[in-house]
């Protein structure tokens, strides 16, 4: 085989490579874009939870309220 055929011979494989490592940067960015979406996702569903329990803790601390002033008992319910 002759030098030029060598050259060519490079530069196919060269080419061959860089495509590969441009479809693994695309791959990479594709995994990156859904871990970002699913973090995003997490990150809503942890507020909406934050915010009922929020709301539960409301309720359980009137409801302990009212036993106390209705009942003259010490509340049952525990808040954490």
């Amino acid at each position: 085989m002759g030098d030029l055929e060598q050259v060519r011979a490079e530069v196919v494989r060269l080419e061959a490579a860089l495509q590969e490592a441009i479809a693994d940067k695309h791959k990479a960015a594709e995994v990156g874009l859904s871990i970002l979406q699913e973090k995003e996702a997490l990150e809503l569903k942890l507020a909406q939870l934050q915010t009922q329990y929020d709301a539960a803790k409301i309720e359980v601390d009137q409801a302990n309220q009212v036993m106390e002033r209705f009942f003259g008992i010490n509340p049952l319910f525990i808040v954490f």
